[in-house]
């Protein structure tokens, strides 16, 4: 399978082509993709959005416990915490996938 790359690394070449690569079921592309937008746009308002899409991501693909451990890491770096209306939320959705993740261990 060969994954185009983004045209560019702008914030808006990047939003597509993860859209793009998540709609082609090209979910590590994906990923990525989020991800490096997370690095480069962390004073991005766009971030808690971008946020989610990975912790959805990860989540639909059946993994809680990663999608849990990526999202304390978000929470731990201080970005998120200047998002405070979206803080709360991402706070109740940590504890809702650790018992995600605690009930497929068990």
């Amino acid at each position: 399978m060969t994954v185009e790359r983004p045209t560019s690394e702008s914030l808006e070449d990047l939003l597509e082509f993860a859209f793009a690569q998540r709609d082609q079921r090209h979910v590590d592309a994906a990923l990525d993709a989020f991800r490096l937008i997370t690095r480069l746009y962390a004073d991005s308002a766009a971030l808690p959005m971008i946020v989610a899409e990975i912790v959805n991501t990860l989540q639909n693909q059946g993994d809680a416990a990663q999608a849990a451990a990526e999202l304390a890491q978000f929470l731990q770096s201080g970005d998120l915490r200047r998002h405070e209306k979206q803080l709360q939320f991402f706070k109740q959705k940590l504890g809702e996938l650790q018992a995600e993740a605690d009930k497929g261990d068990g």
